[in-house]
């Protein structure tokens, strides 16, 4: 922990690369990011762009829009696209949706597969393979939702599957990769001084980049603080983030902030005892009362929101 902000500075930049998504929890620094990834796609992407399929001597009358990922499935990016795929004006537009992981047939993917012109599972095939089937179906937009996360495949893109690529929803960091040409954003999540330091450009929504489902169940429950170890009065502040997001910096900016709201209370999500164990500690190191804060466990999808 001591050394983490001295040794994300060197690594991927003055060391051997590594998987750029590790470095966005290390250290707010978006120039060492820009500089780690672009060292990662220099020596992992090699491949050069296949021929771009010719295009039919008769133009289709819609935009053919390809969302390439993992993550058809019940899963958080899926939560909350789900129903921008379902929303697209098909007099305009042509959706397509590469799966490249297997996953059980839930309620999720049945929902993607309803809601797109054509769902096409590519799980068994190379990397080569579906950039080679992505092209045949002359795609004029694709979209990678993976970026550099757990299940990406981003070798896909560097064959230049189709005219404009872009990076969205999954992974919204740079990707330095000349291969994506866009990045969706919004002037939170990329501020203008911070604009330099990403490959891509920039498309900005002008409120939010990340899309939301208004179709998700919300359970009609009663729930009260006591249901959730929480006494009748103290203000809740609650992060409901993977744990390995925390570092001794949040740590130490949450801990001013408690500090500050007098019998205030702290909800943290956890499953591992491990985990909770060493937070406490940290805790208790920089002052805070651990008798207020409460670790709490994953809930299904509708009684979490």
């Amino acid at each position: 922990f001591n050394n983490l902000d001295k040794e994300a500075s060197r690594l991927g930049i003055s060391t051997k690369s590594v998987q750029p998504f590790y470095g966005l929890s290390w250290v707010d620094n978006p120039a060492q990011q820009l500089q780690r990834t672009i060292n990662f796609v220099g020596e992992k992407f090699k491949r050069y762009p296949i021929n771009l399929s010719e295009k039919p001597k008769m133009l289709s009358k819609r935009i053919k829009i390809a969302y390439i990922s993992g993550d058809f499935y019940n899963f958080p990016t899926m939560h909350l696209l789900a129903g921008v795929l379902e929303a697209h004006n098909r007099e305009c537009f042509e959706i397509y949706a590469f799966s490249y992981v297997m996953r059980q047939n839930d309620e999720i993917r049945k929902r993607i597969k309803l809601g797109v012109d054509h769902f096409i599972d590519v799980n068994n095939l190379s990397s080569i393979e579906i950039a080679k089937l992505i092209q045949s179906n002359n795609i004029d937009i694709s979209i990678d939702l993976n970026g550099y996360t757990r299940k990406s495949r981003p070798e896909i893109f560097q064959y230049r599957i189709s005219p404009i690529q872009i990076n969205y929803l999954g992974y919204p960091s740079t990707m330095g990769a000349n291969f994506i040409d866009y990045i969706i954003a919004d002037p939170v999540t990329i501020p203008d001084e911070n604009r330099d330091f990403y490959s891509e450009k920039i498309i900005y929504m002008p409120h939010t980049y990340q899309a939301n489902d208004d179709k998700r169940k919300i359970a009609k429950t009663n729930s009260k603080r006591v249901d959730f170890n929480l006494p009748e009065k103290g203000f809740v502040f609650c992060c409901f983030n993977q744990i390995y997001k925390i570092t001794p910096s949040v740590l130490d900016s949450w801990v001013r902030i408690f500090k500050q709201v007098k019998d205030s209370l702290f909800i943290i999500f956890s499953d591992n005892e491990v985990v909770e164990r060493n937070l406490t500690t940290e805790f208790i190191k920089r002052g805070f009362d651990h008798k207020r804060i409460i670790f709490t466990a994953k809930l299904d999808r509708p009684s979490y929101m």
